[in-house]
């Protein structure tokens, strides 16, 4: 039930409307509005009150979905539980983010690297024997291919990269971010041809030996003209389009025309055939990037040639170099917060949350635990009962005792010998991990943005549970409401008249007269095809295709038949188009076209719900509210 009244009682945070008086703040419908209206503010206050309608259906269904437990659902908790410890490692690092860190990405950057390496796997928590052995193996390895033996052999019997069979070791090649830090600095750092020294990774020991480096030559922007092989053509025949295609290039035929008329790209083709500009690595295909990049001059168009996706020819837009470290210094500091390389500063993290939560240690404390550690093995020490309860220090209404300290110096790996130095770092250590541990517990009330992300999936996952069970398995199951649906909506599926056309392309008009006086006496399509194209000559291009009634766009609105045709002239070539045969409109039938009236029964069965919802629940809008709401989304 909708009830619009004016709010009194507002605190700091501004209620918008209620739901069975629980509040719905103005801060949290300006971020679902902001973000889903890309940062695009509507001057429309019809469009506006839509929106609005939209995230009073979101909160009912929110509402709905607690109502019926599915918050305390196992698999909703598990789910939610592994999200949220996957999130919450995004906020345990120190995001500052040094001069050098940036200037040494921003110098990788301008280069890459190809390389190859060999493996040998070590886990974060292998004994030291193991990890030993793996550097020591790999010591061994080096010297061997350093007194002569094949890379590849080597690699081939002893590399732990699963891919090692296939590529010998051989990486390809990559550039900054492309592979973990300590990987990329090797790579980098080790001159072409010379074989680096064993360093660690999170999988493992590595040696590396770079093959080759190059100075990244920039973006290339180019036009795609693609023909696809598919079940309907195969390799052949889409090498032979192409090759027609590049002769009408080659005859004077503009490259736009062209892929307007022929490209199989549904993206590019919208704007004629540009893609994004991009750099050598920066696509799926090499042939693609060593074509774009060999062509000197803006407008020179490649032979044919093939890639994955099928035959093309590309034009050259524009090429321009790579951007200045001021142009790109922002997105290299994201790029280096979300990396490991960031990790170096761990450390400093800690440092900020030990000094926020005063988790200081008195001198008395460090050289009781200082004498007791340097003079006594682990196994051995013990406190009396009134060492155990002295405090080291609290955090929140928390004590943390020396017993504490020493339960997790037991659980640590064990030392044989301490000193001061070791003693201050488990000190460190120890403080780190009940400031973090403290800290991430907390997270939710600390840091706005990571409650807002959790926020959204949390209500995600309910919003999912809820619709599958409401609307989406029924529209599925439902097989005597779906049919009634479909009865009822009969008048929504009809398939509109369409017509079978020939369409034939050529720079020259009089051929297309010649052409067109041919199909009027009925010769075979493949008939005047070798009549009008004769040996490598290609003069006409032409396509059979299924056109809907609605986008055959011929000049005047006449009641077409077989036989109809016309002309339509582009910037520097023509088509005749020829109605080849006539397929009159029909209804689609349920098994058809269950798809789509499925997609139409679930929208129907959502709204029919919603309006239950609207029943079940008193919502009340603060119209005062609102009113300002508007006028600032104005502004």
């Amino acid at each position: 039930m909708l009830v619009v009244t004016v709010l009194s009682g507002q605190d700091q945070r501004t209620v918008l409307l209620t739901i069975d008086d629980e509040p719905v703040f103005v801060d949290e419908f300006k971020k679902v509005y902001f973000k889903n209206k890309d940062v695009t503010i509507t001057s429309d206050p019809l469009e506006f009150d839509q929106y609005l309608d939209l995230f009073i259906h979101y909160k009912l269904k929110i509402k709905e979905a607690k109502r019926l437990g599915l918050d305390k659902k196992e698999s909703y908790l598990t789910e939610l539980s592994g999200y949220q410890n996957q999130l919450k490692s995004n906020y345990v690092s120190d995001t500052t983010v040094s001069k050098t860190l940036l200037q040494e990405a921003y110098d990788r950057y301008m280069y890459r690297v190809r390389a190859k390496h060999i493996i040998r796997t070590v886990g974060d928590h292998a004994l030291p024997k193991d990890t030993l052995q793996a550097y020591q193996t790999l010591v061994k390895l080096r010297t061997s291919i350093l007194n002569g033996a094949s890379f590849e052999d080597v690699a081939l019997k002893n590399s732990q990269d699963p891919s090692v069979s296939n590529n010998k070791g051989d990486l390809g090649w990559f550039t900054v971010f492309s592979m973990v830090y300590p990987f990329e600095t090797a790579a980098y750092k080790t001159a072409v041809g010379q074989l680096s020294m064993p360093f660690r990774t999170p999988f493992g020991y590595h040696i590396v030996m770079p093959i080759a480096k190059e100075k990244v030559a920039g973006y290339a922007t180019i036009a795609s003209l693609l023909i696809r092989e598919n079940t309907d053509r195969t390799g052949m025949q889409a090498k032979k389009k192409i090759t027609l295609l590049y002769n009408q290039l080659q005859q004077g035929v503009s490259f736009e025309s062209l892929v307007a008329a022929h490209s199989e790209d549904k993206v590019t083709k919208k704007v004629s055939g540009k893609m994004k500009p991009f750099k050598k690595g920066g696509t799926n295909s090499e042939i693609l990037e060593n074509t774009a990049f060999a062509l000197d001059t803006i407008g020179a168009i490649s032979e044919p040639f093939k890639t994955k996706k099928g035959w093309q020819i590309i034009k050259l837009i524009n090429k321009q170099p790579l951007e200045s470290f001021k142009e790109i210094e922002d997105k290299l500091r994201d790029q280096i917060k979300r990396d490991d390389r960031s990790k170096g500063i761990t450390d400093s993290f800690s440092t900020k949350l030990i000094e926020k939560y005063k988790l200081f240690l008195s001198e008395e404390s460090k050289t009781f635990f200082r004498t007791l550690l340097s003079t006594t093995p682990v196994s051995e020490v013990a406190l009396s009962k009134e060492d155990e309860k002295k405090e080291l220090f609290s955090i929140g209404a928390k004590s943390i005792s020396y017993l504490d300290f020493l339960t997790f110096i037991k659980a640590s790996p064990s030392k044989m010998e301490w000193d001061t130095t070791s003693i201050d770092k488990l000190f460190f250590t120890f403080q780190s991990k009940i400031a973090r541990d403290y800290y991430l517990k907390n997270l939710e009330s600390e840091n706005s943005n990571y409650a807002d992300v959790l926020n959204e999936y949390r209500n995600g996952l309910l919003l999912f549970d809820l619709m599958e069970s409401n609307v989406w398995n029924r529209a599925q199951t439902d097989s005597l409401g779906l049919k009634a649906f479909y009865l009822q909506n009969i008048d929504q599926y009809q398939q509109e008249k369409r017509y079978k056309i020939i369409k034939a392309s050529s720079v020259n008009k009089k051929t297309l007269e010649k052409v067109k006086a041919l199909l009027q006496k009925g010769i075979s399509l493949e008939q005047i095809k070798s009549t009008v194209n004769t040996g490598d000559l290609v003069l006409v291009i032409f396509d059979e295709v299924i056109v809907p009634n609605s986008e055959l766009n011929f000049r005047k609105e006449q009641s077409l038949k077989v036989g109809d045709h016309m002309l339509q002239d582009n910037k520097d070539y023509s088509t005749l188009i020829w109605i080849k045969e006539l397929l009159p409109a029909a209804t689609l039938t349920l098994e058809e076209h269950r798809g789509l009236v499925i997609g139409d029964y679930q929208n129907f069965i959502e709204q029919e719900w919603l309006r239950s919802l609207k029943n079940r629940y008193q919502i009340s809008i603060d119209t005062t509210t609102v009113k300002n709401l508007k006028k600032e989304l104005k502004n």
